[in-house]
């Protein structure tokens, strides 16, 4: 199963491709500054984030995909941050 992490989720963009990954059976991570006007389909998480916000990278947003599933990788998150 593939995973992806979509930022603007509730934007035009970024929920088509929340919409079309959930259809292709993807683990879909959505990304949004208000998780209330967000509609996604289900199976669809919805994170809420602001990506102008710094604590954004040291949260969640560097999260690598392992063989072990979603994790955070401090390396990573040094490295955006």
């Amino acid at each position: 199963m593939q995973r992806i992490c979509v930022l603007g989720a509730s934007r035009v963009a970024g929920a088509h491709v929340v919409r079309l990954a959930c259809s292709q059976g993807s683990d879909v991570r959505a990304i949004t500054r208000n998780p209330a006007t967000t509609r996604v389909p289900d199976g669809a998480n919805v994170i809420q984030s602001d990506v102008y916000d710094r604590q954004f990278y040291e949260r969640l947003a560097v999260m690598a995909y392992t063989s072990n599933g979603w994790q955070m990788s401090s390396e990573n998150v040094s490295r955006a941050a």
